[in-house]
């Protein structure tokens, strides 16, 4: 994610190195999809509740955003000696990688939300960190308004608008308060799943 994060604020590196960082970060998600081959192959298996169908969705669209970032990226290099693609892959890449931060947040925030449900209030480091990420959160549903995120993604801008005046740190902070407000808003919605399900078993087995 961090090598994401830095693609993000490309304004401060040289094309020469955005060029390299991309094709590092391609590999890198590669090797996380080999990682994971097990998962892959445990999709034909079992049922599939409504947090596994989000959990999938969430790896999806990761894919396709990376898959298209990567295509246009390529595009845009001049490598593919086809002509009049530099201005579609331009608005691609544009597009994918602003969506690139809300569907790797929310794959990350589903794959945390996969662990066993445990009463929060019986931890003290747990309460904290939940109530950090929930603050996170709200800051990065405010970034998302103010970095005008959807415009990036419907083409209302059609080009990078950053302001490169703002100090490196920050503007990776800010970017990764979105990817937080995302990965917070999978993790919510699959553990209310989760508990719904576990309620509905309970409910059936007391029936019994």
């Amino acid at each position: 994610m961090v090598l994401f994060l830095l693609q993000m604020d490309y304004l401060y590196l040289p094309l020469a190195a955005h060029e390299a960082l991309g094709i590092v970060l391609f590999f890198a998600a590669l090797a996380h999809a080999v990682r994971s081959r097990a998962w892959f192959r445990s999709l034909a298996r079992g049922r599939w509740p409504a947090a596994r169908v989000l959990q999938a969705l969430g790896v999806v669209a990761a894919f396709v955003c990376m898959t298209v970032l990567m295509a246009s990226g390529v595009a845009m290099s001049g490598v593919l000696p086809f002509s009049g693609l530099s201005a579609w892959a331009h608005e691609a890449h544009l597009a994918a990688s602003h969506a690139a931060l809300l569907t790797f947040g929310f794959h990350i925030g589903t794959c945390i939300a996969k662990g066993p449900v445990r009463n929060w209030r019986e931890n003290a480091l747990r309460v904290l960190a939940l109530g950090f990420w929930v603050l996170w959160a709200f800051y990065g549903a405010y970034t998302f308004a103010r970095l005008n995120v959807m415009d990036y993604l419907t083409g209302a801008i059609p080009f990078f608008a950053a302001d490169d005046t703002v100090p490196l740190v920050l503007a990776l902070i800010d970017y990764a308060s979105v990817m937080a407000a995302a990965a917070f808003v999978g993790f919510l919605i699959v553990r209310i799943f989760r508990l719904i399900r576990r309620q509905r078993s309970t409910d059936v087995t007391r029936a019994k």
